[in-house]
């Protein structure tokens, strides 16, 4: 925490006679999913975006912002209430796409309305997936993220995505493929798989 207040430049008491700085609750927001067979399940404690990328183009988002609360204002894990906060959903698996789950940094970092800008960068994501690769856009996107936020929303960021295959289909195993190169070093903003 005092890494975080020192990087948004925020004055700390310092020197001799000053006693340990007292810092409110600070918690995390948090996404999950879970892909099953003809199901994805959301949940959501806090801002962030979950993103659906279907084979066709069109986007599924499974959960709206939280419209109750002001500015940059959010719920997280050190909320009193943040067992009885959870927002949640579910969606077809159907013809699977690219799942995208992105902490509110990546989408502040885009201007227009109703995030169309966001929007355009998610089926951008997709595409270059598609098109390049998902390792080769894991690779690259800790440099595109560094960028965005240096130029735009300041915010840490981090950005995870997952190919899931159409509802049914599996290798001769009988399972879900397994995740592409498992012995590869974790990456610290982005994770990347096929299910």
């Amino acid at each position: 925490m005092i890494e975080d207040a020192e990087r948004r430049q925020i004055d700390l008491p310092r020197g001799e006679g000053v006693g340990p700085v007292n810092f409110s609750r600070y918690g995390t927001t948090l996404i999950a999913t879970m892909i099953l067979q003809d199901t994805i399940l959301v949940g959501q404690i806090g801002d962030g975006d979950v993103v659906l990328v279907r084979p066709d183009g069109t986007l599924d988002t499974p959960i709206p912002a939280d419209t109750t609360l002001m500015g940059a204002e959010t719920r997280s894990l050190s909320s009193r209430d943040a067992h009885l906060i959870w927002r949640t959903a579910t969606m077809d698996r159907g013809n699977g796409g690219v799942l995208i789950a992105a902490t509110d940094g990546v989408s502040d970092s885009f201007d227009g309305s109703e995030g169309e800008e966001f929007k355009k960068f998610i089926t951008s994501m997709a595409a270059r997936i598609r098109d390049f690769g998902i390792e080769s856009v894991a690779d690259s996107l800790n440099g595109w993220l560094d960028r965005y936020s240096e130029l735009a929303s300041g915010d840490d960021m981090t950005m995870i995505f997952v190919c899931i295959n159409p509802s049914g289909e599996h290798n001769e195993s009988g399972a879900d493929p397994a995740p592409e190169n498992p012995d590869a070093e974790p990456r610290q903003n982005t994770l990347s798989a096929v299910w």
